[in-house]
């Protein structure tokens, strides 16, 4: 089980454990960050990803690589997996928020729908 003791603070980034160590999540929260995504990189590291709180939408309009969408209610808690190639877009109407990790990272780590990846 993916387990993190304390909290998240939207402000800060934040990690989850997994069977093959532990994934580095960075936050998307300003217009910027939001904006850009993973727009300005090449790949994205099979230990880390990025979270866009209030997001139940992503596309991968003009990225150069494939992503692991990971769609999550309130609770942090797994909904739906989309590995997405380039120049798509997927949708969960009852997704609070998104998290994007490098296609193949869910196999790699072994997470599974249903599973709370951390506290809120």
């Amino acid at each position: 089980m993916i387990k993190n003791p304390t909290p998240v603070d939207p402000s800060a980034n934040v990690s989850f454990g997994t069977r093959r160590g532990k994934v580095q999540v960075r936050f998307a929260t300003t217009f910027i960050d939001r904006l850009v995504g993973l727009l300005s990189s090449s790949g994205l590291p099979i230990d880390s990803g990025l979270y866009f709180p209030k997001c139940s939408a992503v596309h991968t309009f003009g990225m150069r690589f494939a992503i692991d969408v990971l769609f999550l209610d309130a609770e942090c808690r797994v909904l739906k997996i989309v590995t997405m190639s380039r120049w798509k877009v997927s949708i969960h109407s009852k997704a609070d928020s998104v998290l994007e990790l490098q296609a193949g990272a869910c196999g790699y780590h072994d997470i599974k729908i249903g599973q709370k990846l951390w506290k809120v």
